[in-house]
């Protein structure tokens, strides 16, 4: 089964995140499993696994090749949408075209096409009922105090 790194991941010991640019920080695998950078990996002593404390030798260190993740034009999309929410009405225009272009682009019976007044009902997701009458009316008698109060 191939193992699954995070690029937001970090080492345990240190806490930095690792980094595919300079060879000291970038994530190895000793032989119990356990990911750490390659600097704490040959700082540790003894070299135990700072995880389970199983010993190492530093000879059966191995570094992971990560691959960089494939692009994702949806999350990138909604990457420029968040950051145009205080960009001029230029900017604002041209993401909501994208979104648009985007949105057509999907099958007709897709989810993101429906409009929300005719998405499935979730009880969780549908708004709150409104007060019963008497709660008005305690909440008028209390405004009503607090009037006579002041």
């Amino acid at each position: 089964m191939p193992l699954a790194l995070h690029l937001s991941s970090c080492c345990d010991v240190c806490l930095d995140p690792y980094s595919f640019v300079t060879s000291d920080s970038t994530p190895h695998a000793i032989p119990c499993g356990h990911i750490f950078c390659r600097n704490c990996l040959f700082s540790i002593e003894p070299p135990n696994c700072p995880l389970c404390r199983r010993p190492f030798n530093q000879d059966r260190i191995k570094k992971l090749h990560v691959e960089p993740p494939e692009p994702d034009p949806e999350r990138d999309l909604l990457h420029r949408l968040a950051l145009a929410f205080d960009a001029d009405t230029d900017e604002q225009a041209r993401i909501s075209d994208d979104l648009n272009a985007w949105l057509t682009s999907r099958p007709e019976d897709d989810v993101c096409r429906r409009p929300t007044n005719t998405a499935p009902s979730d009880p969780l997701l549908s708004p709150a009922p409104s007060p019963p009458q008497s709660l008005g009316r305690v909440q008028g008698i209390h405004q009503a105090q607090r009037a006579q109060a002041a």
